[in-house]
């Protein structure tokens, strides 16, 4: 059997590649997740990448339709890609402008209200453009 020498960023690793880390070094403490099976992937200084977020020392990713987020779940987007528009909660009648929602393409029914920045305002959610 043959050892495999990390790559200098790994601390431990499945592979001699970059993206192969399944532990980071101290200099570049966030393991981002590529390969979400075994948990390997590349070592950084943060989870800056757009779409992902801190879990423990992994960066892993945020649900495909959020732009950033607070954890893996659809209805955790903090932000949205372009041209999404992201859901607030119908909270007892009054919509709250809340810092986690869903996102969507486009508005319901194609509603947009310019002054409240709000589309079509459908049970309990309400759109931010």
């Amino acid at each position: 059997m043959e050892c495999i020498v990390c790559h200098a960023n790994c601390e431990a690793c499945y592979g001699a590649l970059e993206t192969d880390c399944t532990e980071c070094i101290d200099t570049l403490p966030y393991l981002v997740v590529t390969n979400q099976n075994n948990y390997r992937g590349s070592c950084a200084a943060d989870c800056s990448p757009t779409g992902y977020f801190i879990d423990g020392s992994k960066c892993a990713a945020c649900h495909s339709s959020c732009a950033t987020c607070n954890d893996q779940y659809r209805e955790s987007c903090l932000t949205c890609p372009e041209d999404y528009v992201k859901a607030i909660v119908n909270i007892d009648g009054a919509y709250m402008s809340v810092a986690v929602g869903y996102c969507y393409a486009e508005c319901y029914n194609g509603a947009y209200d310019d002054n409240a920045e709000i589309c079509s305002l459908t049970g309990k959610f309400a759109f931010l453009k």
